[in-house]
């Protein structure tokens, strides 16, 4: 088996192949990429416990008989970022189980040699499909985890919350998370050619979704097909399948009503300049809590650490209402603002029950994030 690539364009799909392969731990065997020629096409698979690609690498020629063997994936994605060659030779040989890569420069010839593994150690994700299929623009799908999937928990005992909840219903695009200390939600209307008729809700794994977030970005339509257990997107030259999260021991939490407090302040303000104001506050606060007040026509926000001191400054808004104070956890704070696409964002500021204090809410048009509020350290030391 002889085929031919391009270096940057196999760089970049190597490197995308990489994203579901298994984490090399130290002492442990290199993940591998499992290759595949059928006729005139070259696969390359690659998975890990939960998540599975398959992605038609392009090639410049591709010759000899089908077959398929295993590799170092790592291995073959750092020798082609060490040649500077437009084009590189592979060469599978059967007979003395070695893939060969060698570059195509006459005046500085690299070659390389990789043993490889037994492809039977493949054992593809069992994918059987419910029938329900459908085409979302793909870049959405993109922006809408990328909002969304940093707020999932991390926690393996607080499944489900460690998925993005995904709901597609009535031309509408929904995604959800939530790790108790904030919750982020993003909202849009689908292009008006996608069918109406779509109901369905996907629990997309914190992992999963932050890569597909990096995937999809400039996808323009990804092809959704349902499983009990799993679900699978299709562009271009991939595919990609994964395992759904589970709701069987607990459900997703009912978020929905923490955003309908009552009202008590809310403002419009630059992104920009609250950022700067966050910033000045980590010289104090950055492991800690921030003071988010809104007086008049700005937002204070002020720091005080026993050990660090103490700052405050101000934003002046462009447009304010009402009057009202919280504290947030810098660290949540900051990955909220950051996430924000729009030069202006939005403030509220809205009644919790059970006296817990006013929660922040900050909008950027579909996007929103409600961070709860937290305690500064020595109020927590004057209830102790």
């Amino acid at each position: 088996m002889k085929f031919t690539l391009n270096t940057s364009i196999a760089l970049a799909t190597f490197s995308q192949a990489l994203k579901t392969c298994n984490v090399k731990s130290k002492g442990q065997p290199d993940s591998e990429f499992l290759f595949t020629k059928q006729a005139d096409k070259l696969i390359v698979t690659s998975l890990n416990e939960t998540s599975e690609q398959q992605i038609i690498v392009p090639t410049v020629s591709i010759s000899g008989d089908d077959g398929k063997f295993s590799v170092a994936g790592q291995a073959v994605v750092e020798f082609l970022r060490q040649i500077s060659d437009n084009e590189v030779s592979c060469t599978f040989n059967n007979d003395k189980n070695i893939f060969y890569m060698v570059s195509t420069d006459p005046s500085r010839q690299t070659k390389f040699a990789f043993p490889v593994g037994d492809p039977n150690d493949f054992i593809p994700i069992m994918f059987k499909s419910t029938g329900t299929d459908f085409d979302i623009p793909g870049n959405i799908l993109a922006t809408a985890l990328h909002c969304t999937a940093f707020a999932a928990s991390t926690d393996g005992s607080q499944t489900p919350q460690t998925a993005v909840r995904l709901k597609i219903k009535s031309g509408m695009l929904i995604a959800e998370a939530t790790d108790f200390h904030r919750i982020s939600t993003y909202t849009t209307e689908l292009p008006s050619s996608i069918d109406t008729d779509i109901n369905c809700t996907l629990l997309l794994r914190k992992d999963i979704s932050e890569t597909l977030s990096s995937l999809l970005s400039d996808v323009s339509s990804v092809t959704i097909t349902i499983a009990s257990n799993h679900v699978r997107f299709e562009w271009e030259n991939t595919i990609f399948t994964c395992v759904l999260e589970s709701e069987i021991k607990k459900k997703f939490a009912p978020i929905e009503r923490f955003f309908d407090g009552e009202l008590e302040g809310e403002c419009t303000l630059s992104k920009g300049d609250f950022q700067r104001s966050l910033k000045l506050a980590s010289l104090v606060a950055k492991d800690s809590s921030v003071g988010i007040a809104l007086n008049g026509s700005k937002i204070v926000v002020s720091t005080r650490e026993q050990d660090k001191g103490a700052s405050q400054d101000a934003v002046v808004c462009q447009s304010s209402e009402g009057e009202s104070s919280t504290f947030s956890a810098w660290k949540y704070l900051v990955k909220a603002v950051d996430i924000c696409a729009a030069p202006w964002i939005s403030l509220e500021f809205r009644s919790l029950p059970n006296n817990m204090g006013p929660t922040l809410i900050i909008i950027d048009e579909e996007y929103k994030h409600l961070i709860f509020p937290v305690l500064p350290k020595d109020a927590e030391e004057e209830e102790n």
